[in-house]
């Protein structure tokens, strides 16, 4: 195998993490992670996202139907520190529920 195809396996899962990642931590992950967690989560219905993981991410519109009763939030903001995931700790710098 030639060093050029050998470079290239090995930067392609270097760049795809990467890509993946940049995905996860932007705007459109926060509206992606919205939409999956409405198909998954039985009894959840999230409006929409605004922000992403690397800033403040706000959750709009939240409702979620249990047996005991339903819970009812118009907006609920979560800033965490992305510096602390890297230490296996999640770190929450705000909370606040609307």
């Amino acid at each position: 195998m030639s060093s050029r195809k050998t470079a290239l396996w090995l930067l392609a899962p270097v760049l795809l993490v990467g890509m993946l990642v940049g995905i996860i931590l932007s705007p459109l992950g926060g509206r992606i992670a919205v939409t999956v967690a409405n198909q998954s989560v039985p009894g959840l219905s999230i409006e929409r996202a605004s922000g992403s993981l690397l800033s403040a991410l706000t959750l709009h519109g939240i409702e979620y139907q249990l047996p005991a009763g339903n819970v009812s939030l118009a907006a609920i903001t979560l800033d965490l520190s992305i510096s602390c995931l890297f230490e296996q700790k999640l770190c929450i710098q705000q909370l606040s529920l609307d």
